[in-house]
């Protein structure tokens, strides 16, 4: 009995010690395999920007820029998306990288004038911008991000989406980082020019794209608000004020806008030289197109008077502001279109007689001092920007400053 006890004890044993040697290896396994999980989890959750991280007052969740999130999630994919770039090809001015019109006066510069070889030069130089390769450690960073939308700061010099040429653009990096499961092109919400700076949303999902298109086209649930520099110095006695001035293509000067003026009798041989595609824009009637302004301080920079202001675009206009403020006479600084010798009508398409409205005015001589003395990017900032999260609907504010 005792013996039989005793071979029954290290039979158990044996299979206690068997399903041991058989189990741990697997909890070993699988302990590691879920340890990498929660790394991978938790390496991912720390790139993305918590509530706790931001101020909350009064229930509007106020976002400011939190660069190193955004610099650790750029690091991790920077390697990956710079080996893309470098396998595609380098842009060339001989390639047909160019717009069409640039392309058609590359074909007739021998018959071009001098202000339209300058307008060609321009443009060669404006679309090389354009073709230049972005670095994600550089250009791209993160303000906020979760599942449905990314909500950067764009730099000056980007552009926003990579358009018919397919150009690199912020929207490329937001792709390649946050991998949504949507077409690039659906990613897109709104956009700045490029070379102004400030904040961009982008959607990751579908269900957002839309609800955010459709915040943006209703404008009850959105508020954009940019600082911009003016040339000279706007009334001393206007501290704000709205400008109400109806906005058209400008067949003189396309692509651009200009102020909306009585085109019967004029333009009519610059406009038998447009293209289909844009002369469909010209038969478009013009588009009422508001906006205010609030006088933040009166500066001197490199010893000439500017104004900082604070611009509200509560219609969107192409190129709106940047109008409006040539239009009253004082041309945002660094605006290569709308300012001083730029490529754009001058004063905005208005007439002398129609500019004599507007007092105060810039002059010619101070807007080519500031030309000659300072070397800026455009002076336009989109700093602040109201919106609805499209899924909770919770109301978000964020905030960058300018860098001039």
């Amino acid at each position: 009995m005792y013996c039989a006890n005793i071979i029954s004890y290290i039979q158990e044993a044996t299979m206690l010690i068997f399903l041991i040697f058989l189990l741990v290896p697997q909890s070993c396994s699988l302990t590691q395999q879920n340890g990498q999980q929660a790394h991978s989890v938790n390496q991912q959750a720390s790139f993305l920007p918590s509530f706790s991280d931001y101020i909350l007052e009064r229930d509007i969740k106020i976002f400011h820029p939190t660069w190193s999130r955004s610099s650790t999630l750029i690091q991790h994919y920077s390697a990956k998306i710079l080996d893309q770039d470098r396998s595609r090809p380098k842009f060339e001015v001989a390639n047909n990288n160019l717009s069409k019109s640039s392309q058609y006066l590359m074909q007739n510069q021998h018959d071009l004038s001098k202000e339209e070889r300058e307008r060609l030069e321009s443009k060669i130089q404006a679309e090389a911008r354009a073709s230049r390769q972005l670095d994600p450690e550089k250009h791209l960073h993160i303000i906020y991000a979760d599942k449905d939308m990314c909500v950067v700061y764009k730099p000056s010099g980007v552009l926003c989406v990579p358009g018919h040429r397919r150009n690199p653009s912020l929207a490329n990096l937001v792709y390649d980082v946050m991998c949504p499961l949507i077409d690039i092109d659906q990613t897109v919400v709104h956009r700045l020019d490029m070379d102004t700076s400030g904040i961009v949303i982008f959607a990751l999902t579908e269900v957002a794209l839309r609800q955010l298109h459709a915040d943006f086209r209703e404008r009850d649930e959105v508020q954009k608000i940019y600082h911009a520099l003016l040339c000279g110095h706007v009334a001393t006695t206007v501290g704000d004020g709205e400008i109400d001035l109806p906005l058209e293509r400008d067949p003189t000067r396309q692509p651009f806008m200009r102020v909306a003026i009585d085109r019967r009798g004029r333009d009519t041989e610059e406009e038998t030289k447009l293209s289909g595609s844009f002369q469909r824009h010209l038969n478009k009637k013009p588009k009422p197109s508001l906006t205010t302004f609030r006088v933040i301080s009166w500066e001197y920079l490199e010893g000439e008077p500017v104004t900082r202001v604070e611009l509200r675009p509560y219609t969107g206009r192409t190129h709106q502001l940047r109008v409006h403020c040539a239009a009253i006479g004082h041309p945002i600084v660094g605006d290569d279109i709308y300012g001083l010798g730029g490529e754009g009508s001058f004063d905005a398409g208005l007439t002398p007689l129609q500019t004599e409205l507007f007092h105060d005015r810039a002059s010619v001589e101070l807007q080519q001092r500031i030309l000659d003395k300072i070397d800026k990017n455009l002076c336009l900032h989109a700093a602040q920007l109201n919106i609805r999260h499209p899924i909770s609907r919770a109301p978000m504010l964020f905030k960058v400053q300018p860098n001039f």
